[in-house]
């Protein structure tokens, strides 16, 4: 439960931070509506979405790639430590995609929410 928290704590920052970032660009480039607002929200949210979805794409093509388990087969370190070093990143790469998407679609929703009700 800790952890659950503590994840959905980063989320929060992270979407409270990109939404005054998109405040402030909005504010300055005169675009003073709440549409325009919301629209900024959407896509900043889409943008998180798309980099988390790449991010695990390239992660499982590098992983994919048969020169890159030439190069570790010929490396000093054991064969275990090799494939637990792939499994991490690739636990790594799913985590990252996850929050990526929690984040971006929050800030999708809260842009959903800020049409509906302006």
């Amino acid at each position: 439960m800790r952890l659950l928290k503590s994840y959905f704590k980063k989320v929060m920052v992270l979407d409270f931070v990109i939404s005054v970032i998109v405040a402030i660009i909005c504010w300055m480039g005169g675009l003073r509506s709440i549409y325009y607002y919301a629209n900024g929200l959407f896509i900043a949210g889409s943008i998180i979405v798309i980099i988390g979805s790449l991010s695990g794409l390239g992660s499982h093509n590098r992983l994919g790639d048969m020169n890159y388990y030439k190069a570790k087969a010929a490396s000093s370190e054991g064969v275990m430590k090799s494939m637990s070093d792939d499994m991490q990143q690739i636990n790594n790469s799913g985590s990252f995609a996850v929050f990526t998407a929690i984040s971006g679609g929050t800030l999708m929703l809260l842009s959903f929410i800020i049409h509906n009700l302006a």
